[in-house]
């Protein structure tokens, strides 16, 4: 018989793992994310979720029977992506990389098909033209008719279209629904058809059960630190800054906005520490993260100013790994037409990388003050170099105050995460996030 564990999205199961949990899947999922349920069906409705004392014993677990006590990682698709996209995962590189999986395995399909094998033939024409929304049409198929494309009683008219057929060939070879690569391709794969809003959800009731992981063992967090021996994909993204208001910052935005990413990303402690800040220090800190072979994917993350396009110029001319990138805070819609004052006077002016620190980012709410007017940008000096004006903005102090009152009010009001202005943080995470996405091909 054996212990399973299922892993579905929807409902829908994508695979599962007899008598242990695959780790690289269970990487998508914190702690945070464990739920004891029992599931208590009600007349004509949905089973509806009851959470379990956190003290029960397995006996007492037991007691339930399996079929009215679950033990689950679970969260939504959309947490799924954004964890997959911190890591590396993005779903440009998933995409690229399964339509250059179809073209391989066209080749290999011709080598070996003899010459009477038009049907062979035809399927390696049609995998040269698929692409990636091929797949998706034929998973959202497979998830409609709730069947799996590896079952052995399969009926062939289930197989409605040829990349269904190819999709249940490669599975039975043992691959994620006929992706290359491991669990997380197919979980950034699936979160991509399926949208934000579903449960993704990763069941081990068997196998606390059945005594292959305690009730209260952190499957999760054991399941990442083994995997992060080893690989750097599974590590947390490290985010250098140019000071600490900015990594403290980032920290609390992430921590209000996107609380799903905290064990994946990681900012610098520059309180505990003592390390200096500045633009200079993070040009330097990159050069050392870079002779030192420093294996962890690392953004560093530079005001949108002229300060920060020099340094990203400087660092230009050194060789860096393939694991570092290097932006900037992102261009700002509000910084388009900004007011400014100058040794000519006041005007309104596009300060994005002149001016752009990460108190603009702060919100329309924080930059604007009791009169209602915004903070303005003070032009301070010109960078021969860059042939531009270099700027900040003005009562920076005042401005740190006010936005670590705005946090403070969203973290006693989560009502007030969707009425307060976080257009601009927002932008930095996602920035963030795909810093390692593929430059996108421009048009012959």
């Amino acid at each position: 018989m054996g212990s399973y564990a299922p892993l579905t999205i929807g409902g829908y199961e994508l695979f599962s793992t007899k008598s242990y949990v695959d780790p690289i899947a269970m990487s998508v999922f914190s702690e945070a994310d464990r739920v004891a349920v029992i599931d208590m069906a009600t007349p004509g409705g949905p089973q509806l979720p009851e959470p379990l004392p956190v003290a029960w014993s397995r006996s007492e677990l037991s007691a339930y029977g399996d079929q009215d006590v679950r033990i689950v990682y679970r969260t939504s698709s959309g947490a799924v992506a954004d964890r997959l996209e911190a890591m590396g995962v993005s779903i440009d590189g998933v995409r690229a990389a399964f339509e250059r999986h179809l073209l391989q395995r066209a080749d290999e399909i011709e080598e070996a098909a003899e010459d009477d094998e038009f049907s062979r033939k035809a399927l390696s024409v049609m995998l040269r033209e698929a692409t990636f929304l091929d797949w998706s049409s034929a998973f959202r198929e497979f998830m409609a008719d709730s069947v799996q494309p590896g079952w052995p009683s399969l009926a062939p008219e289930s197989l409605r279209t040829e990349m269904m057929r190819f999709i249940a060939e490669e599975v039975e070879d043992g691959s994620f629904f006929g992706l290359p690569g491991d669990a997380r391709w197919l979980l950034r794969a699936v979160t991509e058809v399926c949208g934000p809003d579903l449960v993704v959800e990763y069941d081990v009731t068997d196998l606390v059960l059945s005594g292959y992981y305690e009730l209260h063992e952190p499957i999760a967090d054991r399941a990442k630190a083994g995997l992060r021996r080893d690989a750097r994909h599974n590590a947390p993204l490290v985010v250098l800054t140019e000071g600490s208001t900015d990594a403290a910052a980032m920290s609390r935005a992430v921590h209000l906005l996107a609380p799903h990413l905290e064990e994946y990303l990681s900012f610098p402690d520059f309180d505990s520490t003592n390390a200096p800040g500045g633009t200079g220090h993070l040009v330097s800190a990159i050069r050392a993260f870079a002779a030192a072979g420093i294996l962890n994917r690392t953004v560093a993350l530079f005001d949108n100013d002229v300060a920060g396009r020099a340094a990203i110029r400087t660092l230009a001319r050194t060789r860096l790994p393939g694991s570092i990138r290097l932006i900037m805070l992102p261009n700002l819609p509000v910084a388009l037409n900004y007011p400014t004052r100058g040794p000519s006077g006041t005007s309104r002016e596009n300060v994005n990388g002149r001016a752009a620190s990460i108190e603009l980012y702060f919100g329309e709410d924080v930059l604007r003050g009791p009169d209602g007017d915004f903070a303005p940008v003070t032009w301070s000096g010109r960078d021969a170099a860059l042939d531009d004006w270099q700027g900040e903005v003005s009562n920076k102090t005042e401005l740190q105050r006010r936005f670590e009152d705005k946090v403070k009010r969203a973290e006693n009001d989560p009502t007030l995460i969707n009425t307060l202005d976080w257009w601009g943080m927002r932008l930095i995470i996602q920035s963030i996030l795909h810093a390692f996405a593929p430059a996108p091909e421009l048009d012959k």
